[in-house]
């Protein structure tokens, strides 16, 4: 009886919490944009293309107008999707219940594309 109980409490230790596995996953994409930004541009500029890109320099308006919206776009549209998905399973009662499984998302990437593309702005 011991051995079980000490088994059981080694386990449950053992075991990773889903919040351990998206600051995981996070801290992997912040790398890899990083390691993103440094290919295009010194360290030195980062927040100058930020804030206040130099317009005779092609790599600060590239980051300044084609990087950063995409990063913004999809940090929105992925927060936008799972909390459909929180708010699907709340109101279902079902935990695999989804956006693409009831359809949701396909007509979400529809609208993202049709406002890109009437008001890119």
């Amino acid at each position: 009886m011991a051995e079980t109980v000490a088994m059981t409490s080694t386990s449950n230790r053992l075991r990773m919490h889903p919040a351990w596995l998206v600051i995981v996953l996070l801290a992997c994409a912040c790398a890899l944009s990083l390691r993103h930004f440094a290919e295009l541009l010194p360290t030195d500029l980062w927040w100058r293309a930020f804030i206040d890109p130099d317009t005779k320099d092609l790599r600060q308006i590239i980051v300044h107008e084609s990087v950063l919206p995409r990063i913004v776009v999809c940090l929105l549209s992925g927060a936008q999707l799972s909390l459909a998905s929180a708010v699907f399973q709340q109101v279902l009662r079902n935990p695999l219940a989804e956006p693409t499984t009831l359809g949701v998302s396909a007509d979400a990437s529809l609208a993202l594309t049709l406002v890109t593309l009437v008001a890119p702005q």
